[in-house]
């Protein structure tokens, strides 16, 4: 996905599976979620301007976030859940 204003938004969603895709340059946030429980979101390359790689919204349940990379630092995720989601098992590049 490419120069989207979001390249995937996903809300009040169950399951969700997002597996070797790539961001590049989505203006807003390459993957926004929402409330959504019972995803795995594997294998995929962050990159590009983005304002956020990861836009992570009120509640996320039963989440597998791994192994993803990311071509910025953990300061492009903006998170406003009600608890920590372990963002450790992926690849930053700064």
């Amino acid at each position: 996905l490419r120069g989207n204003w979001v390249g995937v938004l996903a809300a009040e969603s169950r399951p969700l599976s997002l597996l070797g895709n790539a961001f590049d340059g989505e203006r807003s946030a390459a993957l926004y979620l929402k409330d959504v429980s019972a995803a795995v979101i594997f294998g995929n390359r962050f990159a590009g301007d983005s304002k956020a790689y990861l836009e992570l919204d009120e509640a996320l349940e039963d989440i597998l976030l791994c192994r993803n990379d990311f071509a910025g630092g953990p300061e492009k995720i903006v998170s406003r859940l009600k608890s920590e989601i372990d963002l450790s098992r992926n690849r930053w590049a700064a």
